[in-house]
Formats: C-alpha cells, structure tokens, sequence
C-alpha cells in the first residue's frame, strides 16, 4: 500500500448556502449507508458537502461521479482506493484537506486518481502537492507551496448553516452559523429598510479554515423603527464576496420618555412623553440584573414617581414598556445626600 501523507494547502472556495451535509460516523465503504450519518449515503448530484471526520477512513470500491460536491479530509481521516476505485468531480465541486496528517491510499493493482472537472489532482504515485518522500511529479493547477491543498471549480467555500434575525428589547439579534470555511475573512452585516439599498452596519471576523461548525452573532442596537432588512455579505482573503439570504424583522418603536433628576436622590419622576394607548410597566433593575421596582399603570398616566429614598447607591436602569413590545430603557444614578 502507497500511503501519503499530505501536507495542507489554501487557495480559494465554493459559497453552499444550506447545503446538505454527508459526514462519516465511523470508517467503512463509501456505498455503504452505515459508513455515513443517519444512515444515508450522498447521491451522485448532491449539492453537498463530503466530510471524511477525523479518524476515519473511507474505503472508494467504484468510480464515484459526485456533481456539485465538495469534498472534505478533516483531521486524521483518511481516503483509500480498492480495486478500480475513483472520483470524478463535476460541476461545482471542490476537493479539500484540511489537516497535515491526513492521508490518501492505495490498495489496488490498477491506478486510482481524483478529477476535478476533468483534470487530475491525484493519480497513484502522483499528486500536485508534496509529499513525505518523491514519489513522482506535482501537477495541476494549484500552487505546491501553499499550505492547505483545497482544488475548486467554484467560486468561495463557505457553507452557511442557518441565519436567523429576531428582535428584542428595540434591538436585532443577528445569528448565524457554518458547517464549512476555507479561506473565510469575514461577514459584514448590511441593512436595508426596502431590501434595495443596503448600509453597511458592522464586520464579524471569520474563522478561516475550519469544517467544524462554526456559531457568530451581532446585535443592531439602534435598529430602524418598522421592517428592517439583513444579509450578510461573506468575504474570502482574496476579497471574493457572496451574499446570504435576507432575512427580516418588524422592530417597534420604543416609548418617549424622560427620567429625572438624575443622579436622583429621594424620587425619580418617570415622564412619558407621548401618547399611550395601552397600559405599561415601569421597571427599575439593578446592576446585578435584579428587579428592584415593577409595577402597572394605565395608559392616560403620564407621570410616575418612584420612591428610590430606600436603593442603595449606584447606577440603574428604568424600564418602560407595553403590551406591544414597544420597550425604553433609560440609565439612572441613584445617590445619598
């Protein structure tokens, strides 16, 4: 058996938003559904993502022809060719591995290879990156000197997992995750109020070559009042981008209010300073997050005075709210005289 062990190298990738994800559970032949998780085996068009885990080897008995797969060697994983084994990638594929100690196989009187949309990145002896000892040439159209072989006949490889928007307390919370990233820079968050014309909000650093899943999250904090629009705009090293799906949400807008004196000293007058038409609570929360006040008041009061006399110093927050989720919160300083 010729045993490789392969040194990683990067180059570019393959956007997959919501792609199916094919993952081994234990080493075992590629056409066998116990080989893979939740018993199912990728289908010769998938649109998919291949993941061969750590520690696993996955054994190739037949020409595999996968179009728009993207293959995966995480960690110590490896890849082993019985008989007249093969694969051939078509579309918009990719081959990746990830690790320096993952390894590619042979067992076989005849010749293995790997084809990337009909060109060779791996044929027996032969392979387009180094290796531990000379056995043969380096070909295609990668560089050999990079660090993390990655061959894609696509444009950017980030698979994005899920995206979610939902608002609270006046605020949108952005989370989304990857099953997949090779080359990832970063996201910038963009928000629209029509889904058009699109504001650049913020930038989460990305994780940049990692098949583990990877969970971000971002917080609009002055969000616009009505519908507001996000999509994430994935940015690769290279600067090559591609956008998410927009996702939205209805923020409502918070309740005009004064609160006052402030620092205060015996009692804080809540002024509500538009017209209500719903009955709404007021809150006074410490800094430890406890409720330290609370109660309702009918939607025509507009004045409410706490009696603070009792707080012990420090600062606080004064929370106003209603029924509709329209909410305010205020920062007060309550001192001794």
């Amino acid at each position: 058996m010729n045993r490789f062990l392969l040194l990683c190298l990067l180059a570019s990738v393959t956007f997959c938003a919501k792609a199916q994800i094919y993952k081994t559970t234990k080493s075992g032949n590629s056409g066998a559904t116990g080989t893979w998780v939740g018993g199912q085996k990728p289908p010769p068009t998938c649109n998919c993502q291949i993941i061969i885990q750590t520690g696993h080897t996955l054994t190739v008995n037949e020409s595999l022809n996968l179009v728009g797969a993207n293959f995966v060697i995480q960690g110590t994983g490896s890849l082993t060719f019985n008989n007249s084994g093969s694969i051939t990638l078509t579309g918009s594929s990719s081959f990746d591995i990830q690790s320096t100690q993952a390894t590619i196989a042979y067992n076989s009187s005849t010749t293995p290879f790997i084809k990337l949309s009909g060109t060779e990145i791996y044929r027996g002896n032969t392979t387009r990156f180094p290796v531990t000892e000379p056995l043969g040439t380096v070909r295609g159209t990668a560089s050999a000197t990079s660090a993390n072989p990655v061959w894609s006949n696509a444009t950017l490889p980030v698979s994005l997992a899920n995206f979610k928007v939902a608002g609270k307390d006046g605020k949108a919370n952005l989370s989304w995750s990857t099953d997949l990233e090779v080359n990832s820079s970063h996201f910038e968050i963009e928000r629209s109020s029509d889904s058009r014309a699109w504001t650049k909000i913020g930038s989460v650093n990305a994780a940049g070559n990692t098949g583990v899943t990877q969970n971000y999250s971002f917080t609009d904090n002055s969000p616009l009042t009505g519908n507001n629009y996000y999509r994430l705009k994935i940015v690769d090293i290279d600067a090559k981008y591609e956008y998410s799906p927009i996702k939205s949400v209805n923020v409502s807008a918070g309740i005009a209010i004064t609160a006052g004196p402030n620092p205060a000293y015996s009692v804080l007058n809540v002024m509500v300073t538009q017209e209500v038409t719903k009955d709404f609570q007021v809150k006074v929360i410490n800094n430890s997050g406890q409720t330290v006040f609370t109660r309702k008041y009918a939607g025509t009061l507009t004045k409410v005075a706490v009696d603070v006399s009792k707080f012990p110093e420090g600062n606080y927050f004064v929370e106003v709210s209603d029924g509709a989720g329209a909410k305010t919160i205020k920062n007060i300083l309550v001192l001794r005289k």
